[in-house]
């Protein structure tokens, strides 16, 4: 997962999950064991994985700001759901880096 600052001020994410999973449904974001958020589609897939790439608004900032673990959630190919758990652990700390190195 990588989050970037844009110069218009909003945030974008970027996902790279592996193969096998269906593309149609896309990947649905939860964060902890909040109420999951809208599925994101899939962009293109890439020799690496699959790319999902969206805007993440201040409200959910702030909840990944504040959250232990976001499950990435899909469904796989044999049409089962699948997990991804990746720390939230240090996000702060580097949102907080990233605003301070835009800012110059």
């Amino acid at each position: 997962m990588e989050i970037a600052a844009r110069p218009d001020g909003s945030t974008t994410a970027t996902l790279l999950l592996p193969f096998g999973i269906l593309l149609d449904p896309g990947v649905t974001l939860q964060i902890d064991d909040q109420p999951p958020l809208s599925p994101q589609r899939f962009r293109t897939c890439l020799p690496t994985g699959c790319v999902s790439v969206f805007t993440v608004d201040r409200p959910t900032l702030g909840k990944l700001r504040g959250g232990s673990v976001l499950k990435l959630n899909v469904t796989t190919d044999a049409e089962t759901p699948l997990s991804f758990p990746v720390s939230l652990r240090g996000l702060t700390a580097a949102l907080d880096r990233m605003v301070a190195l835009s800012a110059n």
